[in-house]
């Protein structure tokens, strides 16, 4: 009996991390778990490899070949997607003929698997769970594409219930009536003592750039889509030029994206403090982790970060590595600035570069504040005690 079908959709590293997550620790607790993937290609396929690695401990369908959106024009584009729809449709119909009893849990990015879902849900009479790891009508392109309206209607209204990664989720969807599991960011907790490992060794791989010993390094890892994270970073860099650091930006950007922040960093006057990695593999990111001395993540006070919870830091403060963030969202409510992370609430460009000049003037207070998030992550966002939680509750769904 298959008891859990899980639909990906998203060949986002963090997010194909925490989808792995859920899965192993659905399994772990005792359900049978299927997890069938779509829009991908053979760069998406190395990618959940690289993550995951080659026998995951659920049943793994890379889902029909072809990734969505390929085409020159918006027929061809729509042809695509409606030829992937079809071939999902036809894949989970087998699936669910053989196990009609499952529970369907599917993201809310893709139309093209929550069309196939909500109708095979009703057919078959199965439970729909929607893990949504973002608010939809927060996002850039929400207003400018239907098909995200319609999207994100659709899923609230045919789902049985909801799995949301923050409590501001919770509290919009608290009047729809519907059961809510909060699920936020988790992390292997079998890996834990691995990771720390990790960080006390030689462990090392030749970086591009060598720099001296004595330089701390402030680590940003996010794509482009969060423009205003990065300027918020480098505006703050640039009232503190007197300290000693140097500042690693990696991530996914285009060359003429680059070219753009390349200039506002000179207009900044830190061309000499900067160095764009671009987007490295996994064991270069580790390598650029460890030898890291804080993790820049400042969230800014908008309704998308207050409903949002940056997986990667985790990881990160496994590593025995501080975060420098601001009082938003999940950051706010699971952390203490100054016990588990350092944390600017003025939320201000002012005072975040106060506190990267605190945190790099404050070792010892640095290594207190890393063992203590390093067993707040060991406790609290343990990948095997949220399946039992999630199991618990996808049980209580099912009824």
């Amino acid at each position: 009996m298959r008891q859990v079908i899980m639909l990906w959709s998203e060949a986002n590293p963090s997010t194909i991390e925490k989808n792995h997550l859920m899965s192993s620790g659905l399994v772990q607790n005792g359900m049978d778990v299927s997890v069938i993937m779509l829009c991908h290609k053979e760069e998406e396929h190395n990618l959940y490899t690289s993550i995951v690695g080659t026998r995951p401990p659920y049943h793994f369908d890379m889902g029909p070949v072809g990734a969505l959106f390929r085409g020159n024009n918006r027929l061809t584009k729509l042809i695509n997607n409606c030829k992937l729809a079809g071939l999902l449709f036809l894949k989970l119909f087998k699936t669910l003929y053989r196990h009609s009893d499952s529970t369907l849990i599917i993201p809310r990015e893709t139309l093209e698997i929550a069309i196939p879902a909500i109708i095979l849900s009703k057919i078959f009479r199965c439970r729909l769970i929607a893990n949504i790891m973002e608010y939809a009508p927060s996002l850039p392109l929400y207003h400018k594409h239907i098909r995200n309206r319609i999207r994100w209607n659709l899923i609230l209204t045919y789902s049985d219930a909801y799995i949301v990664i923050s409590k501001f989720l919770m509290e919009i969807f608290q009047d729809r009536g519907k059961p809510i599991f909060y699920l936020p960011a988790i992390i292997d907790g079998t890996s834990l003592n691995e990771i720390k490992k990790l960080n006390d060794s030689s462990y090392a791989v030749e970086l591009a750039t060598i720099i001296e010993k004595d330089i701390p390094i402030l680590l940003y890892t996010c794509d482009s889509v969060y423009g205003e994270i990065l300027e918020f970073c480098l505006q703050a860099l640039a009232m503190i030029k007197e300290s000693k650091f140097v500042f690693y930006i990696t991530g996914r950007y285009t060359d003429s994206e680059q070219n753009e922040w390349l200039e506002m960093i000179e207009r900044l006057g830190l061309s000499n403090r900067i160095v764009f990695t671009g987007f490295i593999d996994q064991e270069d990111l580790l390598n650029l982790q460890i030898k890291s001395t804080a993790l820049l993540i400042p969230l800014p006070n908008t309704i998308r970060h207050k409903a949002r919870f940056p997986q990667k830091i985790l990881k990160y403060i496994c590593l025995k590595k501080p975060i420098i963030s601001t009082n938003i969202g999940e950051i706010a409510s699971l952390f203490e600035d100054n016990q588990t992370a350092f944390i600017d609430k003025s939320i201000s460009i002012d005072g975040y570069a106060q506190k990267i000049k605190y945190t790099l003037s404050n070792p010892d207070m640095v290594h207190q504040v890393c063992e203590n998030a390093y067993e707040l992550v060991l406790t609290r966002f343990n990948h095997l005690l949220w399946g039992m939680r999630l199991k618990e509750f996808i049980t209580r769904v099912r009824k």
